[in-house]
């Protein structure tokens, strides 16, 4: 699905007219190859993926994704009125210019150059000087704040700049090529298409070889190549999709003869062709890959329980076997005198059955007394297991069947809509990570209040939710609230950034209001210990909700429903 040179000039030519003048409101890149820019007219799509290299302008709905380049070039273009949008020469490279007022009143410049070629493409940020600013994919040509070095052509020739003998001459510097590759390989603007189009146009067969072609023909074919860029420069366009059966399986700015047994569909400009030929495969494309990525959650997922569940099962075995460590225990302790100091394995007979040997391992370090005492340690302990271990087997299991279920859902989603809610069943279980979206909305859901004197007071609603307002979205030097004799919710007041400090009064009516969301909201008076949040750490592997405070505080207070309005 590679983009035709001639394919892009058409949609520059006509993006260029739709956006020149467009203010550009903001720009996102959607995964690693796309961007999208959103302008007062539109939005503007400028792909580098290896498969779906394009540029054209469609709505498009997707959660964006923070990155280097998305930041530096949104930042920069933000707010920028689009000058142009330009083809470089009849290469498969377009420039969309940028211009915008700066603070001191002065006009800036930039220019993001789209590299729609070889395997992988990219986006490039230059001043108005040619220097680079940022890149979507990092290169060894482009580096940041040098010159700008566009892509290399050895043995490309401009074909508007050479007469028909001199096409002629570069198509016979290989005689031993197919014709139509060749006039690829060595004719700027001429991808596969036009190049086999130009041939089947002169009277010859797609397959010919240079060697195989007279004089006349080749200047036919040369007349054709002349002909077509013509019709290219002068923008002699005839917008064509191509469909095998019901898909579509190529896009053109011309009509092409050589594909005239295919369906094909005529439309009013270059942007809705490409809009119709890369639409439909792109959306099947980024479902798969959706559902390859929670379909890896999943596996990474159940790989690690089913892991767990296997341990567990040898755990049992030995439980089971515990006896075995309670005979060696004994063997040891009625052949004390057998046992020769410093050995590290005996073999002595078994107490309960007389003609076994057992072979049994000494500690080292340990008297042969001391090893017996911890085999006798591990069967008491190994005695008491097997029920918590079973209990830990049937989980363990239920798990690993919850987890074959959302896989074998997964596999069978066929849009959209299904991907989204298996999703969010596994954003639930803590499978995969909420977007930004996602985790700006979940923020507003938080219990919050304001306090008489205007302090924003945020309270958790559970273990996990404890978790998220202290650690992810207190700050620093924000105060942390907690009952100090009972459980209850952590309680955030808002205070780094505002400037001021809170009063005793400010402090008593955030306790009371962590007060009345603990265990201890009956009580007549609780202690409430408060400090900074950057005084407060979590245990390592300590469960959700759990913290250590330092340099706490501690307030008496009565438990009070909060009666000043929520924060809305």
């Amino acid at each position: 699905m590679a983009l035709d040179a001639a394919v892009l000039k058409a949609l520059c030519g006509e993006l260029s007219e739709t956006f020149k003048g467009a203010k550009v409101r903001a720009l996102k890149q959607i995964d690693q190859w796309e961007l999208v820019i959103e302008t007062s007219r539109g939005c503007l799509v400028v792909s580098c993926h290896p498969r779906f290299k394009r540029l054209m302008s469609v709505e498009i709905r997707e959660d964006e994704i923070p990155t280097h380049f998305a930041r530096t070039a949104g930042k920069l273009v933000q707010g920028a009125k689009i000058t142009g949008i330009n083809q470089k020469d009849l290469e498969r490279i377009a420039e969309i210019g940028f211009e915008k007022r700066d603070s001191l009143d002065k006009t800036v410049t930039h220019r993001l150059v789209v590299e729609l070629v070889g395997s992988s493409g990219n986006a490039i940020l230059l001043t108005s000087a040619d220097r680079v600013v940022t890149y979507l994919r990092k290169t060894k040509r482009n580096v940041v704040g040098r010159t700008y070095r566009p892509p290399r052509h050895p043995g490309w020739v401009d074909p508007e700049v050479l007469d028909k003998d001199g096409l002629m001459e570069v198509m016979l510097e290989d005689k031993g090529a197919v014709l139509s590759e060749r006039i690829q390989k060595c004719i700027m603007g001429f991808g596969p298409l036009l190049s086999r189009e130009t041939v089947y146009r002169s009277g010859l067969s797609i397959e010919k070889r240079v060697a195989d072609c007279s004089r006349a023909e080749l200047v036919r074919v040369a007349g054709e190549v002349g002909g077509m860029c013509e019709d290219v420069v002068n923008e002699r366009f005839s917008p064509s999709v191509y469909y095998k059966e019901e898909d579509a399986v190529e896009v053109s700015c011309f009509k092409l003869s050589h594909l005239a047994e295919l369906k094909h569909k005529r439309f009013g400009s270059m942007n809705e062709a490409a809009v119709e030929f890369y639409l439909k495969p792109v959306q099947v494309y980024r479902l798969e890959e959706k559902k390859k990525f929670l379909l890896k959650a999943v596996e990474k997922k159940t790989r690690s329980k089913k892991t767990l569940f296997e341990k567990q099962r040898n755990d049992l075995k030995k439980a089971q076997k515990c006896d075995e460590y309670k005979t060696m225990g004994d063997a040891i302790l009625m052949n004390l005198r057998k046992i020769r100091k410093g050995a590290s394995q005996v073999l002595l007979e078994s107490p309960t059955e007389p003609k076994r040997k057992l072979k049994i391992t000494l500690t080292r370090g340990k008297s042969p007394q001391e090893t017996a005492q911890g085999y006798y340690k591990k069967y008491k302990k190994l005695k008491k297991a097997p029920p918590a271990i079973k209990k830990r087997l049937a989980s363990s299991k239920e798990v690993v069947t919850h987890l074959e279920s959302l896989k074998k859902s997964l596999e069978k989603a066929s849009s959209k809509a299904d991907l989204d809610g298996l999703r969010e069943v596994l954003v639930k279980e803590g499978l995969v990570q909420r977007t930004t979206a996602k985790k700006e909305k979940a923020e507003k859901q938080y219990r919050r209040f304001v306090t008489s004197g205007g302090w924003e007071v945020v309270v958790g609603r559970s273990a996990r939710e404890n978790d998220e307002i202290t650690f992810h979205l207190a700050k620093p030097k924000d105060l942390f609230f907690h009952t100090s004799s009972a459980s209850g919710s952590h309680t955030i007041m808002r205070v780094q950034g505002t400037g001021k400090i809170p009063g005793k009064k400010d402090i008593e009516e955030v306790a009371s209001i962590a007060a009345y969301y603990s265990k201890a909201r009956t009580s007549r008076v609780v202690p409430v210990a408060y400090a900074e949040r950057r005084y407060v750490r979590k245990p390592r592997k300590a469960p959700p909700g759990t913290v250590m405070v330092e340099r706490e505080k501690v307030v008496m207070v009565e438990p009070h429903k909060p009666v000043f309005p929520p924060k809305p």
